[in-house]
Order: C-alpha cells, then sequence, then structure tokens
C-alpha cells in the first residue's frame, strides 16, 4: 500500500472511531421517577435520569409558599453518577415546619432532553407530646401513689 493510500485507510479508521464514540454516547438526558423526603425545615429530591454521559445537564431549583406569586431561586440539584443511580439530587433548606410549599424543578440538557416539574409538598410538622395521665415517681422504694405529692 502506498502512502497516500495508508493515510486514506488511518483517516477511514478515525472517522468510523469518532462515529462509533458518537453513537455510544447517550448525551441526550431523559427525566424519570422524582421522588421527594420532608422533614421539619427542608425538602429532600431524588430525580432518575438516563443519558447524560457527557454530565452538561443542570437542574434548576425554585419554591414559593402558595399563593404567592413570587419564586425563590435555590442551589440546583447535584449530580450523582454512579454505578448504582443516575440522578440528580439535593435540597431546599431552612424552610418553615409545617407549611406547604410549591417547587418547581427545571431539568435542561444542551445536548437534547430537558423537563419541568411543579409539586406542591408539606414540611413535617414539630413533635408534640401526647396527652394523657401522668404519673409521677420517685427512685428507691419511697413509696407513692404516682401523683405529685
Amino acid at each position: 500500500m502506498d502512502v497516500i493510500g495508508r493515510k486514506i485507510a488511518v483517516l477511514i479508521i478515525l472517522l468510523l472511531t469518532s462515529l462509533t464514540i458518537s453513537i455510544s454516547a447517550q448525551n441526550h438526558t431523559t427525566a424519570g421517577s422524582l421522588s421527594s423526603h420532608a422533614t421539619l425545615h427542608s425538602i429532600g429530591f431524588e430525580w432518575q435520569i438516563s443519558g447524560d454521559d457527557n454530565h452538561n445537564a443542570s437542574c434548576a431549583v425554585r419554591y414559593r409558599k402558595p399563593g404567592s406569586t413570587q419564586w425563590i431561586a435555590f442551589i440546583p440539584l447535584y449530580r450523582v453518577d454512579m454505578s448504582t443511580a443516575n440522578t440528580f439530587a439535593g435540597s431546599l433548606l431552612f424552610l418553615d415546619a409545617d407549611c406547604d410549599y410549591e417547587v418547581q424543578l427545571t431539568l435542561s440538557d444542551p445536548d437534547g432532553g430537558s423537563d419541568q416539574r411543579t409539586i406542591t409538598l408539606r414540611t413535617r410538622a414539630v413533635p408534640v407530646f401526647p396527652s394523657g395521665r401522668v404519673f409521677h415517681v420517685s427512685p428507691g422504694s419511697g413509696g407513692g401513689d404516682g401523683s405529685v405529692s
């Protein structure tokens, strides 16, 4: 094979290799299931995705109390990509206890694929002691009938 033939063969191999890489990479992001978990002062999210092999997708977070017209931007969800998960995850923090919140998550990928989900969630209420009979006790063998005296 002459020099020009070798160069053409190398160019063809490089072209086929780059086509194979671009075909096998799944840079387009597809949104999957979204789960949330509320505590007293925070709401956590895990949004399953597929694709985005080049990790350039992002997920913006905004929230507001129902009835408010003003959305508040918060820290974007964090990308978690490991053998058992391909997700965006994060939490809204410093929220009021026992309150409803509208949360809008916006997934976007410059390679294609986007989704927006708006959900209403409630933070948990501060726990209270249950009502019922109260018995007063003292250590040792002092006896007593369970009353304050």
